[in-house]
């Protein structure tokens, strides 16, 4: 029998290694035929055991980071050259909501503006929920929403002088990297490993 943590010869009955003390369990006997490798040793007393790795949805958080930067930050959609953050187009929306309740009218009339506010808020929480839970499917959700709030801002009367701006599309590509983030991590620890 070999101690598991200096890997000199035990006796049988031993309760700790007479030559670096360390208690003899039955997980720390190991039955060999031969001393451990030397190098084994000198790698697990610098780097310690190996460990098991799994994903910690690091590439999700920092996708939802970005995703949440770009939206409110950057240019979603430019209408007749004017790039509209998410930032704008909250403001945007509630200043349209609160003019067409003083005029009487209701929300419904009030064109795509209430889903707009909605979707927004939908594509913040997402990505301030995946800062905290990192899953996958929020990702889906959030790109989801961007799409569907893409689809009813241009269905509004200023439709067709609405284009996607390059924040709106780094938004997506930052809700697919947290769609797919946790199987890239996976990957990536894979190679990492071997």
């Amino acid at each position: 029998m070999f101690c598991t943590n200096c890997g000199k010869e035990l006796e049988e009955g031993d309760r700790f290694c007479p030559y670096c003390g360390s208690p003899v369990e039955s997980s720390k006997i190991t039955m060999l035929s031969e001393k451990p490798n030397k190098q084994d040793q000198e790698e697990q007393e610098l780097y310690g055991p190996p460990e098991e790795t799994k994903p910690k949805g690091t590439i999700i958080r920092i996708a939802a980071l970005a995703a949440l930067i770009f939206f409110l930050f950057l240019p979603q959609v430019s209408c007749v050259g004017i790039g509209l953050s998410g930032i704008d187009l909250l403001k945007i929306a509630g200043q349209t909501d609160n003019m067409m309740g003083m005029a009487g009218q209701t929300s419904s009339s009030a064109g795509p503006w209430g889903l707009i506010i909605f979707f927004s808020i939908v594509i913040i929480a997402v990505c301030v929920i995946a800062l905290a839970f990192p899953r996958a499917f929020l990702g889906l959700i959030g790109l989801g929403a961007e799409l569907i709030m893409f689809i009813y801002a241009k269905s509004s009367d200023m439709g067709p002088a609405i284009k996607l701006d390059v924040g709106g599309i780094l938004t997506a590509i930052s809700l697919l990297v947290m769609s797919f983030g946790a199987k890239i991590e996976e990957m990536f620890l894979k190679s990492k490993q071997s």
